[in-house]
């Protein structure tokens, strides 16, 4: 009984994903859509990209010292205030 269950759902499986049923994917209709959801894509990969990025820094600030947070935090906004004032120069 077993082995006649198993055969079945081999054979069940196989069509499906032979015939491309079960995982297809929806196409956009337009060149529109479809960039739209290349976009949204790339957005959300941006996205992960800058938490993931946000949380490791993070995670190395909370490794170091008391002083050394201190300094770094000093140091960030130094360059921070830095590059403003090259991009009014620029200006």
């Amino acid at each position: 009984m077993q082995k006649y269950l198993v055969i079945f759902f081999l054979i069940l499986f196989s069509c499906c994903f032979s015939s491309g049923k079960l995982f297809a994917q929806k196409t956009p209709a337009t060149v529109e859509q479809a960039e739209k959801n290349i976009e949204k894509k790339r957005e959300s990969r941006k996205k992960a990209q800058q938490k993931a990025e946000k949380d490791g820094k993070k995670r190395f600030m909370s490794i170091q010292s008391k002083e050394t947070q201190k300094r770094m935090k000093k140091q960030q906004k130094a360059l921070k205030k830095r590059d403003k004032r090259k991009k009014k120069r620029r200006k």
